[in-house]
């Protein structure tokens, strides 16, 4: 985890405090309408400020970052959608689109089922859910900016309502087919989000476009450029030579130490030996 990634996720718990806070304040002024809360709302204030010094920090650690741009131009994705995909995506572990979507439970066999133990993170798949897919549905009626996810959950939604095998399934049970649709656009939206930070990252992207009926990134700036593709991928190589040369490095003590404590051993085993 890395100082952006732990910055994001701070922000994400803020939030999710201060959203706790509001909400405990309205229940509370509505049981009893003689409380003053102002005390209570100053506090709200100064968690809104945390969450806006965090966002700012980190926008500024990672200025020019594809996620950015990409919820720029595209409806319902925003910061927060952003802070969600820089705390919980690792892209140097998600090197498939497939990966990623098994880390939030939206594939066959890594969700909850009984009787066996889940494979993924259900606290970052009920914020995806919640927060990117419910910004997407609700963002539906946007002018300045692209609703293709939104026009891809419908359409998504149309097919599996005639689908003859889902049909036959769910006996045209709206909540499932709606379930299946959502399921499939977070999924293209996890896949791209996750092929854009890669790409920032200078790290490889075939196994994203090499999937069957590939779609790209609704993205303006597809890519970083080359000579800033070449630098992130090169520092990142640095790293993990320092990090492979550290593992070694305390290996090799961790040897010398088990060797010198096996002699000090043997010679204490000889000497009761001699005495004897």
């Amino acid at each position: 985890m890395n100082d952006i990634q732990t910055l994001a996720r701070m922000y994400l718990d803020a939030q999710q405090t201060r959203i706790g806070a509001e909400h405990r304040i309205r229940k509370l002024s509505q049981a009893n309408k003689t409380i003053d809360v102002t005390d209570l709302e100053d506090i709200v204030e100064t968690q809104k400020n945390v969450e806006k010094e965090i966002l700012d920090l980190v926008k500024k650690k990672s200025e020019g970052h594809l996620l950015w741009t990409w919820a720029k131009e595209n409806a319902g994705i925003g910061e927060v959608g952003v802070m969600t995909f820089l705390g919980y995506i690792n892209p140097f572990i998600a090197d498939t689109a497939g990966k990623a979507k098994a880390y939030l439970g939206l594939t066959p066999n890594h969700g909850l089922k009984k009787g066996l133990n889940h494979k993924c993170n259900f606290e970052a798949k009920g914020r995806f859910y919640g927060v990117v897919l419910h910004g997407v549905i609700m963002a539906k009626h946007s002018k300045k900016k692209s609703t293709f996810y939104y026009d891809y959950y419908q359409n998504a939604k149309a097919y599996y309502a005639n689908h003859p095998k889902v049909l036959a399934l769910t006996k045209g049970q709206k909540g499932y087919i709606d379930n299946l649709a959502k399921r499939k656009t977070l999924a293209l939206i996890v896949s791209h989000g996750t092929q854009l930070m890669r790409e920032y990252e200078g790290l490889d992207t075939t196994a994203f476009k090499a999937h069957h009926r590939y779609i790209p990134p609704i993205i303006s700036e597809p890519c970083v450029k080359e000579n800033k593709r070449k630098e992130r991928a090169n520092e990142y190589r640095e790293q993990v030579s320092i990090a492979s040369h550290e593992t070694k490095r305390t290996i090799l003590y961790s040897s010398i130490i088990l060797f010198i404590s096996t002699l000090s051993r043997r010679e204490r085993i000889e000497n009761i030996l001699n005495v004897q």
